[in-house]
């Protein structure tokens, strides 16, 4: 009689909702998801990554206060078309709006995007037709399956606990938690440095640190999908009190397989005339402006003999706009060799572009391009 007792009280609590599947391994369901999700092409997506102390800046003295946002990335996708807004703290260095970020539309395989861009002729408060070919210094800087997969590859799968069940996007969602082990390589991952010294990897620079906390979260969906992963972790750089860091990762995929999502066309742009790309090796270090102004403010800087790209010159030919490896602003003429390739580069803002309309609603410069 005491042996059935017992039975019945362990087939009870074995029946408690979610009881068995909290014992079942979740690394296979986990690792099918994340092959799943990444095949998603009708989608709404977001990134968030915050950062601060030392992780904001790893150069600063004493390091800053308060959270900066490295990366606000929001972005609708339907199939082939992505309409995107991208907001960071290198948006200015960059060559965008540093409040308005990067605005993107790719429809029909046609790209577009509002002005100023680091791209010759663009410098107009207008919507551009940038065509079907991909133009330097205008991508989408944040690949989502890229993202997906830098915040599930270095997590063991396997050892993934449950612990709760949330409603979320519509759906069920069961909820897994990570180890500490899971977000130290999750975060190294980001290529955020927490560190002075160049010399030591990131993965080095995690490791010598003083974790105070750390978090990974999962959710896995009842339809199959990764709909959000959270991560974030705090603590001292090379474990000194007066390094502090914290770093926050948020991705969050909502909609998913909404045919309603639309991408909206912009009209009334302005195509962009091709001109040869003009590239030269500068000729002595200088600091990249972000005006043609001695005293403007700067978002970069080149070495000697450092390869760069001229987009525009100023009318008397005193500055040169370019796109480097870090960064689009102006640089003095004497920073440049005196080429006659100089000659072939256009004057800010003559003739660079010509209209084009189109019959669809255009976004206006400023807004979400998304629905």
């Amino acid at each position: 009689m005491r042996y059935i007792y017992l039975c019945a009280i362990l087939a009870a609590l074995l029946c408690q909702p979610g009881a068995v599947r909290a014992q079942s391994a979740p690394g296979p369901a986990v690792l099918d998801a994340v092959e799943r999700t990444a095949a998603l092409t009708t989608y709404r997506a977001a990134l968030r990554v915050t950062a601060s102390g030392v992780a904001a800046n790893p150069l600063a003295t004493p390091p800053p206060g308060g959270e900066t946002v490295l990366t606000d990335f929001n972005a609708v996708f339907n199939g082939a078309d992505v309409g995107l807004t991208y907001r960071a703290s290198d948006a200015a260095a960059r060559g965008f709006d540093p409040t308005l970020g990067l605005q993107m539309i790719i429809a029909r395989g046609v790209t577009y995007a509002p002005g100023p861009l680091p791209v010759s002729g663009a410098t107009e408060t207008r919507w551009y037709n940038l065509g079907r070919r991909a133009t330097a210094g205008v991508q989408p800087p944040v690949d989502v399956i890229t993202v997906l997969r830098a915040l599930t590859e270095p997590v063991d799968a396997t050892k993934l606990t449950r612990v709760r069940s949330e409603q979320f996007d519509g759906r069920s969602c069961a909820v897994y938690r990570g180890s500490q082990a899971d977000v130290v390589a999750v975060m190294a991952r980001q290529s955020r440095a927490i560190s002075a010294d160049p010399g030591v990897s990131i993965q080095d620079q995690f490791a010598q640190a003083r974790i105070d906390r750390a978090e990974y979260l999962l959710w896995l969906c009842n339809d199959g999908y990764i709909r959000q992963i959270r991560a974030n972790v705090a603590g001292s750089a090379e474990g000194k009190r007066t390094l502090p860091f914290r770093l926050d990762v948020q991705l969050r995929l909502t909609e998913i397989g909404n045919r309603a999502l639309r991408v909206p066309v912009p009209r009334d742009t302005l195509v962009l005339r091709p001109i040869p790309v003009v590239a030269l090796a500068t000729s002595a270090a200088s600091p990249v402006r972000s005006s043609p102004a001695a005293d403007a403010a700067e978002v970069g800087r080149v070495r000697a003999r450092e390869s760069v790209q001229l987009l525009d010159r100023s009318a008397d030919a005193r500055w040169y706009r370019v796109l480097t490896a870090t960064a689009a602003g102006w640089l003095p003429a004497t920073a440049l060799p005196p080429a006659a390739a100089r000659s072939r580069v256009p004057v800010v803002g003559q003739g660079a572009a010509t209209p084009a309309a189109t019959t669809a609603t255009p976004p206006s410069p400023g807004a979400t391009p998304t629905p």
